[in-house]
Order: C-alpha cells, then structure tokens, then sequence
C-alpha cells in the first residue's frame, strides 16, 4: 500500500528548500510535466533581488517572469509540456533563497488518500465480522462421551 500512496502522490510532490545564490547565480529548483491547465504554487523569501522565471522548455518559451525578494501565487499552464522553475541571483552579492514549488491541489489529494484508507479499513471490517459470525453460525460439536472404561476387578 505503501508503494501505490507513493505512486498516487508523486506528481504532487513539492520542492521546498533553502539555497545560497552567488551573485549572478542561477539554479533550476524544478522539473515538471504538465498538462494545459494544471496548477503549480510557488512562493520564495530572499534576502535581495531574485528573478524567478517559469519556462515550457518544449516551446522554449518563458510562461512567466517575476522579479522580487519575495513573492507567491498559482501558474496555471497554458501548453502541455516540461515545465522548469528557475532563479537568478539580481545581486552582485550572495542571496539566501527560501522556496517552495508544489504541484496539484493539496484537498483533493488529502480526499483521495482519506479515501482509499477508508475503503482499506471498510473491507478489513467486513472480512473480519463476516469470518466471525461464519464461526458463531457453526453448529456445535457433537457430543462425545468420554471413552468407557470399565470399573476396577476386585
């Protein structure tokens, strides 16, 4: 089970770390496939000017380019295809970049998994109750005395 909740989540997997940018530095955080109108949240923190660029690699082309210390919001995608999410350090000194980059509707996720553990749990029930009163429903065993045997000769 362990593996298939690893599989269903691995798409929404987010990228979230804090990084040093030399001045002038870039650093491609993420890499991901989407599809038109798939969502990703993005959010950062930095101590100086950061440009962070969205870009369709497939079309080689910039979707989306912000330029801040801090910033956050939803990209929706308007062509299907590779996606990467890159900063670049504005400074000409060193910036510590705090990011998050997170695929997918973090609910929807939640009500999937709640609800294959809830069915996991449904079934176990049902097996267990149905195996217990298959055991109540048994008939009794017969009756057997116990083995004769016979009294002491004088």
């Amino acid at each position: 089970m362990a593996v298939a909740l690893t599989a269903l989540l691995a798409p929404y997997a987010s990228a979230a770390s804090t990084i040093i940018l030399q001045a002038g530095e870039r650093a491609v955080v993420k890499s991901i496939e989407l599809d038109v109108g798939d969502q990703v949240d993005y959010s950062w923190d930095a101590t100086g000017l950061v440009e962070f660029r969205i870009r369709n690699e497939d079309f080689d082309f910039t979707a989306l380019q912000l330029t801040d210390t801090s910033r956050s919001g939803t990209f929706t995608a308007p062509w299907a295809g590779t996606y990467t999410f890159r900063f670049e350090n504005q400074q000409d000194y060193t910036v510590t970049l705090t990011y998050s980059i997170a695929q997918g509707n973090l609910v929807l996720i939640l009500a999937a998994v709640g609800s294959v553990i809830a069915i996991v749990v449904v079934a176990l029930l049902a097996a267990w109750y149905l195996s217990r009163r298959k055991r109540q429903m048994m008939p009794p065993p017969p009756y057997m005395p116990p083995p004769y045997t016979p009294p002491p000769r004088p």
